[in-house]
């Protein structure tokens, strides 16, 4: 089994895999190799689960890696350099300045295609946030977010936050998160009584919270 060893100023040993399928191991300093051979023996089977499954999906969405699409809503749009001004969307293309074109850019267009999403992001969920407020629900502030691993979160005094990744799910998936983090403003919890409210308004709830994990793979975007 291939992989890359690091060792640090740490306790535990611990294998990750990045968004390639690459097995990076992370060793405590002076731990021997005949440990950490135990190790990925012990660990063999969840790193080949995870390996397949990790670069199956990099191999589906390859493009989106290096930037020559990305995904808005749910919708795989092919990026295209044109006479433009600013970034924008038209007939299921990214329209981006030329200037972002030359390969030493690509850091410069990253850095742009993160700004026009979070601009998506926040227009996006505003509105939505807005619109689900005849249901009842009250809250406080929006906060785009950029966190590596959440999609959401809601403090006590009713402040969302949302990962401006979420502009990229289906737009079904989006509801769901918008949904969850307003019930939060009325249960602060997953108890029973949180669910129920999530359920009443979206019945599929379960399946969505399934289907969301599919794209875990979005947080290793735009870093």
């Amino acid at each position: 089994m291939d992989y890359e060893l690091i060792r640090a100023k740490r306790k535990t040993l611990a294998v990750h895999i990045d968004n390639t399928g690459k097995i990076i191991i992370k060793a405590p300093m002076y731990l021997s190799l005949d440990k950490i051979r135990a190790f990925l023996i012990e660990k063999n089977n969840w790193i080949v689960k995870n390996q397949l499954r990790i670069q199956n999906l990099y191999n589906k969405y390859k493009n989106l890696y290096d930037y020559t699409e990305i995904m808005y809503k749910g919708r795989i749009l092919r990026c295209c350099f044109d006479d433009v001004s600013k970034i924008s969307i038209y007939n299921e293309r990214v329209l981006i300045p030329k200037k972002y074109q030359p390969l030493e850019k690509l850091n410069s267009l990253k850095n742009a295609l993160k700004r026009f999403l979070q601009s998506e992001a926040e227009r996006v969920f505003t509105q939505k946030l807005n619109d689900f407020k005849s249901l009842g629900f009250n809250f406080i502030s929006l906060k785009i977010i950029h966190s590596k691993s959440k999609w959401g979160s809601c403090d006590s005094q009713g402040n969302i936050g949302l990962n401006f990744r979420a502009i990229m799910l289906p737009e079904s998936i989006i509801d769901y998160l918008i949904i969850h983090e307003l019930a939060h403003t009325v249960q602060l919890n997953h108890s029973k009584e949180f669910w129920k409210i999530v359920q009443a308004i979206i019945p599929s709830y379960k399946s969505l919270r399934k289907e969301l994990k599919k794209y875990n793979f979005l947080q290793e975007l735009f870093r």
